[in-house]
């Protein structure tokens, strides 16, 4: 082997060893990259749990605040329609007048004075009763009208975190608040529904 073939050879091998070592190097970036890529990757799932997670914790406290406001507006609703001077009570007291003068026109004693006091008693019941019923109305109103008020707050709450959560897309959180959003229409319907009902008293108490 002559001096030149020897040089040549050299340059070779050492052209071999530089290819290696270049080759090694990008392997082992890219092997760095790809497992600082997967690092950063893991951490991005772990934080969309999270808020998948506290969504779905929310989910459900709304849902209780909702149950919660409707149980405390009717069991109100209840103490106000059971107070002093209810229609059960006015319903009594009548019963029991009557009673009474009836005994008295059958008994044959006071009769003409018995048949007024039937009458007057009979148009205080009546006057008495629209009184009450319209207070019930307007007390129910009030209530409603409250209850409107945190259903609405509540439901603004709702609707900023649903905007602060638009990227999370997962089929199951989409159908968790489509849930909630079910919840706050079917709310608003009942009240709706409540609102016609005070109507068809109101008309019925005029007649």
């Amino acid at each position: 082997m002559n001096l030149k073939q020897l040089l040549d050879m050299k340059t070779f091998v050492l052209s071999g060893l530089i290819a290696t070592a270049t080759i090694g190097n990008n392997f082992a970036h890219e092997v760095h990259g790809f497992y600082k890529h997967d690092d950063k990757d893991k951490k991005e799932w772990v934080e969309v749990q999270k808020r998948e997670t506290n969504i779905k914790e929310q989910v459900a406290f709304y849902q209780w605040r909702i149950n919660l406001l409707w149980n405390q507006y009717e069991r109100v609703i209840e103490q106000v329609r059971n107070s002093k001077g209810n229609q059960k009570e006015l319903e009594e007291n009548r019963t029991y007048f009557l009673n009474v003068y009836q005994q008295n026109l059958q008994q044959g004693v006071a009769v003409e004075e018995s048949k007024k006091s039937i009458a007057r008693l009979e148009r205080q019941f009546r006057k008495d009763l629209v009184k009450r019923r319209k207070y019930e109305l307007t007390e129910i109103a009030r209530l409603r009208a409250s209850l409107k008020r945190e259903l609405l707050a509540e439901e603004r709450k709702f609707e900023i975190m649903k905007k602060k959560n638009a990227d999370l897309t997962s089929g199951k959180i989409r159908r968790e608040l489509q849930h909630i959003e079910d919840y706050f229409a079917q709310s608003k319907r009942r009240i709706e529904q409540a609102e016609k009902d005070k109507e068809i008293s109101i008309v019925a108490d005029a007649r």
